[in-house]
């Protein structure tokens, strides 16, 4: 069995509500790029991702990670969100 990515102990503390332990497990110069229905959302830091994080509204919301991969130190993440039981 392998360790867990970093992406997937990210998302795990931050469905547990803790963004700011989820965020800190981000390297500082992270770029990231979030796809989700009719828009893409990108950053180019861990503060950018903060401030996105901190911006969504509050409502009961985890994610469901279905893929999961690395090249490097990259990594991936494919899945849904469930917020307030809808997927």
């Amino acid at each position: 069995m392998t360790d867990a990515l970093v992406i997937e102990r990210y998302y795990a503390i931050l469905d547990s509500g803790r963004i700011d332990d989820a965020v800190a497990l981000l390297d500082e110069s992270i770029e990231f790029a979030i796809v989700l229905p009719g828009t893409v959302r990108r950053g180019y830091n861990r503060a950018d991702m903060l401030d996105y994080l901190r911006g969504r509204p509050p409502v009961d919301r985890r994610h469901v990670l279905l893929r999961t991969s690395s090249a490097g130190d990259v990594q991936f993440a494919y899945g849904s969100v469930v917020e307030n039981d809808v997927k």
